[in-house]
């Protein structure tokens, strides 16, 4: 699943996902996303998952995402630094981070490390 609130970023997200060969269900905010996390219950094997949003932002997201399931795969992405981004997911289980504006290239092996082999191209 693809969180973010900027629909030109969603798009180019959720088009770089499926060029990856893998499906995607998009989200445009925290709510958005546990209600569709909820839906396709099982189904997620990870979750690009945008820091700052209105509404429910990353974090408050991340921590309810959690809750539902401890062992969720949530990659932040933000245009914050990575060391940023750790100090404010310290103590959580977030399972990466990759910086915005990020490629095809980057989010593949981004997602490699979370879901293995299915992100190789065809």
């Amino acid at each position: 699943m693809v969180v973010d609130d900027e629909t030109t970023v969603l798009a180019v997200a959720k088009q770089m996902v499926e060029l990856l060969g893998l499906k995607v269900i998009t989200a445009v905010d925290g709510r958005d996303a546990l209600d569709r996390f909820k839906a396709y219950e099982g189904v997620i094997d990870c979750i690009l998952l945008d820091l700052t949003m209105p509404h429910m932002g990353g974090e408050e997201t991340f921590d309810a995402l959690y809750r539902l399931d401890s062992k969720v795969q949530v990659l932040i992405s933000s245009g914050y630094t990575e060391h940023n981004v750790a100090r404010r997911f310290e103590g959580r289980q977030i399972a990466g981070f990759i910086q915005k504006p990020y490629d095809v290239d980057e989010l593949r092996d981004a997602l490699h490390r979370l879901i293995g082999s299915a992100t190789r191209p065809h």
